[in-house]
């Protein structure tokens, strides 16, 4: 379908998220674009938009990932948001963890690090109209460790008795004397 992008920021932009508000006024899908290299390179997280008596149930919540102009979905999940009702939508992008949300809630997460970096922006798809309002762009730093003894994250015990067990820190409290 149709799409409708709008950018901004700078090439150099990572580890970020970014949160707006949108009020989609006809089915289709809205989203936030992120990593964004051109109008044919970049991530997007799109929402589809519904209309009563459908439910957000039979739409998805989707990354996708753009290049050179054609699409591929790298997550999605079932969700939607409603013609005519505001929403907030975000993205998070750090070090190749992407996530989308809607009213502040994870919805779907994914790696992928094609891009890495980029600017920010809005965006629709076979929707005739949509309202955005209220961007906030904030640093953000993801934190991820399987906990494997590949040593890239050690610790440092400080209390208790701490052991990796499936990949998994287990905690053992001291004893009282």
């Amino acid at each position: 379908g149709q799409r409708a992008l709008i950018a901004a920021g700078s090439s150099f932009w990572d580890g970020y998220q970014v949160r707006c508000s949108a009020k989609p006024g006809a089915t289709g899908r809205i989203g936030v674009a992120f990593d964004l290299q051109s109008e044919k390179d970049y991530y997007v997280f799109r929402v589809s938009v519904f209309s009563p008596p459908q439910t957000a149930s039979a739409g998805t919540v989707e990354l996708v990932k753009v290049i050179d102009g054609n699409a591929t979905v790298i997550e999605k999940a079932p969700g939607g948001v409603e013609v005519g009702k505001w929403v907030q939508l975000g993205i998070r992008s750090d070090d190749g963890l992407l996530s989308g949300l809607v009213d502040g809630k994870v919805v779907c997460s994914t790696r992928d690090s094609t891009f890495g970096e980029g600017q920010i922006g809005l965006y629709t798809e076979a929707c005739a109209k949509a309202n955005f309002d209220d961007v906030y762009l904030e640093p953000y730093r993801a934190y991820e460790d399987s906990y494997a003894s590949d040593g890239l994250f050690p610790v440092e015990q400080r209390a208790g008795t701490w052991t990796l067990d499936q990949e998994q820190l287990c905690a053992r409290p001291e004893a009282q004397s």
